[in-house]
């Protein structure tokens, strides 16, 4: 029995159908949308894998069904498809396709090819796709304040700078990253228009949820990449940067820098980012930012 030989069409009330596996919720989406009758919607949610927003069904069966279906229709990807499992719940508000992914790992140019036909950007990590998701206001607002410096001051000087659409890769297998802010002076890297490979900064705005990766693994990753001299975690809550740079004995060594860090002269101290000869106050990472203890009032409903 074909899939869509449950779906009639739709009425009034709605239903919500989800798929619990982030790294195949769009993929999912994609070929949903080609075969759902008009009413019927999937949208890709990288909290909850997929979620199919219908107008209702003409009537749900008597008894509950489940049905296991193999593949969807994928084209030249089905067999990155795991097993479905389609479970239609009688006298219920909701039903749900509960995903058993059979894990297949996926080589780097398979990853690289596939991700340029998403909607939304995913890293790569030893064979497996995470998805990306959005930054604050804060979070863009502090990368978009030091990219825009940086910007001004490496005009005319052969470096290239980058913001978190920029995809950097360890090496041609991965990992591959999406750092908030990235610069690389390397010749190999002036006329690419995917990959970067050979930035020597690399820079991640921290988030409560990104945090722990972005200090261990994200950052051993990083220091595979033979060209990079410096890595920057700026905090996006409070005022706080932390240089990583590496030393002439192949060490790396840390500087942190706070707004409470005062100069022998009592001004504020200047972040230094020598990978790119680049000096500025603390406070211009920070301009206009709105941090949580300044707006405690301010949530997604206002």
């Amino acid at each position: 029995m074909a899939l869509l030989d449950h779906f009639h069409p739709p009425l009034s009330t709605r239903r919500h159908w989800h798929a619990f596996h982030n790294a195949w919720a769009t993929y999912i989406a994609s070929d949903l949308n080609r075969q759902l009758p008009e009413g019927y919607f999937a949208e890709p949610n990288v909290q909850f894998g997929i979620e199919i927003d219908v107008a209702a069904f003409e009537e749900l069966p008597a008894t509950s069904v489940s049905q296991n279906v193999a593949q969807l229709p994928t084209g030249s990807k089905k067999e990155w498809m795991p097993p479905l499992s389609i479970l239609f719940l009688n006298q219920k508000e909701t039903f749900q396709m509960i995903a058993q992914p059979q894990l297949q790992l996926m080589a780097p140019q398979e990853y690289l090819e596939w991700e340029e036909l998403q909607p939304i950007k995913y890293e790569y990590v030893n064979g497996e796709v995470f998805a990306m998701t959005g930054g604050t206001l804060p979070h863009n607002s502090i990368a978009l304040n030091f990219a825009s410096a940086l910007k001004n001051h490496l005009r005319g000087k052969g470096c290239k700078v980058f913001m978190a659409d920029a995809k950097v890769g360890v090496s041609q297998n991965g990992p591959f990253h999406y750092p908030d802010v990235m610069v690389s002076c390397d010749p190999r890297d002036q006329k690419v228009i995917k990959v970067i490979y050979h930035p020597c900064l690399l820079v991640e705005v921290l988030s409560p949820a990104t945090e722990g990766f972005d200090r261990g693994k994200k950052f051993r990753h990083y220091r595979q990449i033979k060209t990079l001299k410096e890595y920057v975690l700026i905090e996006a809550e409070r005022m706080n940067v932390e240089c990583y740079r590496i030393n002439e004995k192949g060490k790396w060594e840390l500087t942190a820098y706070s707004l409470d860090t005062i100069t022998a002269g009592g001004t504020e101290v200047e972040v230094d980012f020598s990978s790119v000869d680049f000096r500025c106050s603390i406070s211009m990472l920070y301009e206009d930012v709105v941090f949580p203890e300044d707006n405690p009032g301010d949530s997604d409903d206002n």
